[in-house]
């Protein structure tokens, strides 16, 4: 791969471009305010642009003067015409899931994320789907749940943490004994499974 560092002014925008891009310009420089350049734009040997324009815009508003690029130099001008399709359809063809999508998207702190690429329609719809769709919280369980063929009974206690069974000795005469939440009342208890 052929990376080289140029002057921005030296790159030149293909003017048969047939992609609308004006739309998409601010959220990738907002992306790039965020995270940096680290996707190059693609040129070809006479320094223009294959795959990147919206980047291109993006770093010219930033006020970027010199930024990496990668010279397919390799490409025939045939070759270069059709990876410009097949570059941008790909990305049009590519859908989203959306519960991989909801689960990345809840593990970013950034509350501001979300607004800053998706419209607040779509925010308020995936979000939406993801509270809708949560299963209700499930009380803790014990380390150890009884199979199904186990009798399972309350044990008074104190509340005193002395009288906690030694958590190495599990066969205490009686049964073994297991903090559960009853699914009635949702208290913590002492069982004994038998």
């Amino acid at each position: 791969m052929n990376v080289q560092t140029v002057d921005i002014k030296s790159i030149r925008p293909y003017w048969r471009n047939p992609r609308r891009i004006d739309d998409a310009v601010d959220s990738v420089r907002e992306s790039m305010q965020r995270y940096g350049y680290v996707s190059l734009i693609a040129v070809d040997k006479s320094m223009t642009i294959i795959a990147g324009h919206v980047r291109y815009r993006a770093l010219q508003r930033l006020g970027y003067e010199e930024i990496q690029v990668v010279v397919a130099d390799h490409l025939t001008p045939e070759q270069v015409r059709a990876y410009r399709i097949a570059d941008n359809r790909s990305s049009e063809i590519a859908e989203w899931n959306d519960d991989k999508l909801i689960e990345e998207m809840r593990n970013i702190n950034d509350r501001d994320f979300a607004h800053a690429f998706f419209d607040d329609q779509e925010v308020q719809q995936l979000m939406g789907e993801a509270e809708e769709e949560e299963p209700p919280e499930e009380p803790a369980k014990s380390a150890s749940p009884p199979p199904d063929n186990k009798v399972v009974e309350p044990v008074e206690s104190s509340g005193s943490q002395e009288e906690e069974e030694d958590p190495e000795d599990p066969e205490e005469p009686g049964g073994r004994k297991v903090n559960a939440i009853c699914p009635e009342c949702g208290e913590e208890q002492v069982v004994t499974i038998r």
